[in-house]
């Protein structure tokens, strides 16, 4: 069997917005220190209303803390709610940021025998019509575990007047075709959480993405690249691929990716010796803790210029 499932699995009742994806992610550092590494992964896209039955798909699946694979609430967001907490905060979120969304689809790094290590979770926010408005980006930090939030808004339509009044939320600076009915946006805004200590804070922010669509075999690409006085210092790129869910799916991924989240934690410390020990300059925690409830960020309107 290829490393994809068929697109014409059967799909599990009542479960129709969660998908797996599957794929890669590369970082690539070109100042000072040059280093590149690409490690294969999964994800998952949950619908919040679909969640419980996906996890009852597999008995080694579950919301307890030290279940093999599975969703604990409080590791998301504002932490330490019940799931439908977590759903009525994010639609909220969504509703005072202008956003009309009516369901929210979270991808994401899930939680293996207590071990939780998710440096980047997006929650998609999906109109009645079935259409993307936006996303709403969490970064957490290793070893600091802070979190942090930027909005992104894809709407098309926004205004002048709309985007000043609504200064927290990015909008496209650029869209591109990638496929028919499947547009690319570009966001441009400045860095303003600490994430990684071989990286200023004195960096930008250009970010290609696509939003998940209902759809065989969909790809999903997110290409953050961080830039410094103009020049290219970093990337990170994740390339995925949609596949149905099943009992079957689930158990595969528990026997491919055993313990990934141990796995991801793991590979952030190795990288991070090996820069170390290559001499790449380490730069220290600023000192001042993002609010966790915060979700101001600087909004640019420069154009994007690409190397």
């Amino acid at each position: 069997m290829s490393l994809f499932e068929r697109s014409g699995q059967p799909e599990a009742a009542g479960i129709q917005h969660s998908a797996i994806y599957e794929g890669w992610v590369r970082h690539r550092r070109f100042a000072v220190t040059r280093h590149e590494f690409r490690y294969p992964l999964y994800m998952m896209l949950l619908d919040l209303d679909e969640i419980e039955r996906v996890l009852a798909l597999h008995p080694l699946w579950g919301k307890s803390r030290w279940a093999l694979s599975g969703f604990h609430s409080a590791d998301y967001f504002l932490g330490d709610t019940s799931l439908p907490q977590l759903r009525q905060r994010l639609l909220l979120k969504f509703q005072q940021a202008g956003l009309p969304a009516c369901r929210v689809s979270v991808l994401t790094n899930l939680r293996g025998l207590g071990v939780v290590m998710n440096p980047l979770s997006c929650y998609f926010g999906f109109d009645q019509q079935g259409q993307c408005v936006g996303m709403l980006a969490e970064v957490t930090n290793t070893p600091w575990g802070e979190r942090h939030h930027y909005w992104l808004s894809t709407r098309l339509d926004a205004t002048a007047a709309d985007q000043g009044t609504q200064s927290d939320i990015h909008y496209p600076a650029e869209v591109r075709q990638h496929r028919a009915g499947d547009p690319k946006f570009c966001f441009e805004f400045s860095k303003a959480f600490h994430v990684s200590p071989f990286n200023p804070m004195d960096m930008s922010y250009q970010w290609l993405l696509n939003c998940p669509q209902e759809l065989p075999n969909h790809q999903l690409i997110s290409h953050l690249a961080l830039q410094r006085q103009g020049q290219p210092a970093f990337d990170a790129t994740l390339c995925l691929q949609r596949q149905l869910i099943s009992r079957r799916s689930l158990g595969r991924l528990l026997w491919r990716y055993p313990l990934q989240s141990l796995q991801v934690a793991i590979g952030i410390y190795w990288q991070a010796a090996r820069l170390w020990w290559r001499g790449a300059r380490f730069h220290k925690h600023p000192g001042h803790r993002p609010e966790p409830q915060s979700f101001t960020i600087r909004e640019t309107h420069d154009e994007i210029h690409h190397s």
